[in-house]
């Protein structure tokens, strides 16, 4: 749980701990299971989770801000919104990269690749042309417009 030490109407230190508290107090025998009312006389209180903002996750991130806001008679957590530096992005667009990669080529390993001869030659001229049209337009994911933030996947054939 968060905590927050304010004496006075200032934060003392954000992110106070029930181990700062008898740290502090060395001399006080605290019980196992603080309650709020114990930590509120000792100045110390509950930082309750406040609903993350909406933010732009391909070139956004949100993090915690080191202070805390007293809002409606509680502490609540306050959230940035960082535009990602230029690496940030980059290093995503790897990831996501090679994200759609591994999926494509799992989806031709084990939906395509995997038809033996047998089946191959069993099925009609129109299945072979579905399946071999499903095949190029994986292996064409790379090449959309959108890629790799806006992929179409193509319709597997039944």
């Amino acid at each position: 749980m968060r905590q927050v030490k304010v004496v006075d109407g200032v934060i003392v230190k954000y992110m106070y701990t029930n181990s700062d508290l008898k740290q502090e107090h060395h001399n006080v025998s605290f019980p196992a299971n603080i309650t709020e009312k114990m930590l509120a006389d000792y100045d110390v209180y509950p930082v309750l989770d406040a609903p993350e903002p909406n933010f732009d996750a391909l070139t956004q991130r949100v993090e915690e801000s080191d202070t805390p806001i007293f809002k409606d008679g509680a502490w609540y957590v306050v959230w940035n919104i960082v535009d990602f530096t230029p690496e940030e992005r980059h290093a995503r667009e790897l990831k996501l990269i090679i994200f759609i990669r591994n999926e494509r080529d799992a989806k031709l390993k084990n939906g395509i690749d995997a038809i033996n001869i047998f089946r191959w030659n069993e099925m009609s001229g129109e299945k072979q042309t579905a399946w071999a049209t499903y095949r190029t337009e994986l292996l064409d994911i790379t090449d959309q417009s959108g890629f790799p933030h806006n992929v179409n996947w193509p319709i597997r054939p039944v």
